[in-house]
């Protein structure tokens, strides 16, 4: 299941029946899809996650991370869409977001990958 920005409902026949998913229904099929993903590896998951986090507030994602216990891979493609955000304010609003659901150990971690990606993201 890929999340697209904007979207109303994962399911695309009843988005055109007009049976649109409220927000807390579509945070459901995100964990749900998290949790198929784990069942399938670190890969999928890991592609799960940049597809969550390109459609839902990271905030929102961070905590459903957190139920799901996918806490690690979060941080892995949470550190790689913030880099990739052009604006230092996006980037900054972006870990304000997530950094009430990180411990300190996680918000290290975020911060070192996040540095790596932004650098080689723009080739410095």
């Amino acid at each position: 299941m890929h999340f697209k920005p904007g979207m109303t409902c994962c399911k695309q026949d009843r988005v055109t029946m007009g049976l649109d998913c409220d927000y807390q229904s579509m945070i459901g099929c995100a964990l749900c899809a998290c949790r198929r993903a784990m069942r399938l590896g670190p890969q999928q998951l890991h592609a799960q996650l940049l597809s969550i986090l390109r459609a839902l507030p990271a905030g929102d994602v961070a905590a459903m991370a957190r139920t799901v216990g996918c806490m690690p891979a979060f941080i892995d493609a949470a550190s790689q869409v913030c880099a990739a955000h052009v604006t230092k304010q996006e980037r900054q609003l972006f870990l304000a977001a997530i950094t009430p659901h990180l411990v300190t150990s996680e918000l290290e971690r975020f911060e070192a990958l996040h540095a790596a990606e932004w650098k080689r993201l723009r080739g410095k």
